[in-house]
């Protein structure tokens, strides 16, 4: 016959379970955290970029052949008129 150890025979073991599940939540919050965070930094970088682009963009004018909008670097000028091709302006008289 084995006798139970003097020193507490009826003791509780620890809850290893209840530990694993705290650990496993607090891991998926961190991985969620993450994930928003590396989600919102790359929008912010996509969203400066985009803004940046817009400044890029040039002075518009209009083609007085048809009535077009082209940036003033890509148009073609003929006695202080803007043309959007080279058929407008010389169709220009």
């Amino acid at each position: 016959m084995v006798r139970p150890p003097p020193w507490g025979y009826n003791r509780v073991e620890p809850d290893y379970a209840a530990a694993m599940n705290l650990i496993r939540v607090i891991a998926i919050a961190l991985a969620i955290w993450l994930i928003i965070y590396f989600v919102r930094q790359y929008l912010a970088r996509r969203r400066i970029q985009t803004a940046a682009r817009r400044k890029a963009v040039k002075h518009m004018v209009r083609c007085t052949a048809c009535g077009l909008h082209v940036p003033e670097a890509e148009a073609w000028e003929k006695q202080g008129r803007y043309y959007c091709s080279r058929a407008h302006r010389d169709q220009a008289a």
